[in-house]
Parts: structure tokens; sequence; C-alpha cells
């Protein structure tokens, strides 16, 4: 929690699986499990914890406050203090298997470099909308299924590979993507480098160049407006949407009497 503040989802069930498995291997092994929280969430997977108990598997929720060694026997010596309790345990163990945080492959930073791929805080790569639209990216053409968005449950996995295939289908399926260029254009001569614009864009669609001009990238921009709305200087505009030909269309809207 100290490194990274997001939940690995997975490690929990992990933990139970590995524990399930051993005892079913070796019945008279035995088993701890120290724990800060246990999410067992997902469908019988409370059960499942259940089940892990059952089997004698001893869960003990506390932090694991040291481990060292043993030079002779090459077991390791653990200390730990149980939560509601004054007391510190020392234990000694043949093996001791540790559930870390799921961090985001090298491969998933590569793609999201290459792809121009907005990240998420935690790493991973960021899905449209996390309720409304958790399958889609912000740049057209590009889903997301598994772990690269975050770790999830197998079942959960699954049942969005399915829906980014069955996404993906759509445009596939036509044979051809057609694309509107009502894309956002910066005028260099109006602009008072403030970038507010790059702030402002939903799609990261807007940076800088070498010589310090403004630059949009036609993939990404998705012409939205948001950053001619709030541009100061009226820097930027929008292709087909530009200020006069608003003026233009009015003016034939609403003539002037004379």
């Amino acid at each position: 929690m100290k490194t990274h503040e997001y939940c690995s989802v997975v490690c929990c069930n992990l933990s139970l699986k590995n524990s399930k498995l051993i005892k079913s291997e070796y019945p008279d092994s035995e088993i701890m499990c120290t724990y800060i929280d246990m999410r067992c969430a997902g469908k019988d997977y409370e059960e499942y914890y259940r089940r892990s108990r059952n089997a004698g598997v001893l869960f003990v929720k506390g932090l694991v406050g040291s481990m060292i060694e043993d030079p002779l026997t090459k077991n390791l010596h653990i200390q730990f203090e149980p939560v509601g309790t004054d007391a510190v345990v020392n234990a000694e163990f043949h093996m001791v298997v540790l559930s870390s945080g799921s961090l985001p492959s090298q491969g998933t930073l590569e793609i999201a470099k290459v792809m121009n791929m907005e990240k998420s805080p935690d790493g991973f790569l960021k899905e449209f909308h996390p309720r409304l639209d958790p399958i889609s990216t912000k740049v057209p053409g590009i889903f997301l299924a598994g772990s690269c968005q975050g770790q999830k449950t197998i079942e959960l996995a699954v049942s969005q590979a399915k829906g980014a295939a069955s996404s993906a289908g759509i445009p596939m399926g036509k044979g051809e993507y057609t694309m509107e260029l009502i894309r956002a254009i910066p005028i260099d001569e109006r602009c008072a480098k403030c970038y507010k614009c790059i702030d402002a864009c939903p799609y990261s669609a807007i940076s800088v160049s070498e010589i310090g001009t403004l630059e949009v990238d036609i993939i990404l921009c998705r012409g939205c407006g948001t950053c001619t709305g709030l541009c100061p200087s009226k820097a930027i505009e929008l292709r087909n949407y530009k200020d006069n030909q608003y003026m233009a269309l009015l003016d034939e809207l609403l003539p002037i009497a004379e």
C-alpha cells in the first residue's frame, strides 16, 4: 500500500488456490496465510475461502515484521503481530510465498507508447469510460481485454475478451472504416502558449512540437470542441465549424433587414 494504492484483485484468491492445491497434494502440511485484508470478491469465492479454512489452512490477520533465514536449516523465521493482540509471534517455516501486487507488463507499457494510448494512474491501459464503456479506448479501433487494463479474475477476462472481439468485429465486418475529419486546427499566430488546450483535451490529441507550436493528432482527435471552447486566444478551431463559417450561417438564417 505504501507503493501502489490499488488492489490487484486476484492476489487473495491466488493464495487460496495455492493453499488448497498444496493441501490436496500434501494433506499433512501446515499452511498459514497472513493478511491485512482478505478480499474474496466474486461468485463463490467467499465459499472457496470457507472451504480453505475447513481444509485446515490457518488464516491470521496481521502484518509480517521480519523474515530471517536460518543459515543451517535454511528455514525461514517469521515475526508478526496478529491484529487485536499485543503479542509478537515468532514462527519457523520451510517456505514463504509472497502474494505481491501485480504490475503492468513491459509489453503493456511498450504498446501504450507505440500506440499513444492513455494510461491510468496505476500504469495500466485506460479505457474510454470505466462504467459506460470499459472495453473501448480513446484511440479508435483499439479495444481492451484482460490484464492490460488491470488484473481481473478469469471469468471477467473471458467476458471482456468476448466483448472486445464483438466490438472489433463491427467495423471489420464492414470492410472499411469511415472517419469524419472534423478535427481541431491550431492557429499559431494567435496562440498565447498557455497550453490550456493540452490539459483539457480528453483524448490527449494535442501536443507541442519541437519548435513550440501546437500539433493535433488527427487519429486521436474526435472533434469534441473542448479546446475551442476554452482557448482564450481563439487560437484553435474545428474544421468545418470555424467562426467565420458560423457567422456566415447566422447571416443567412437571420438576415438583417435594410
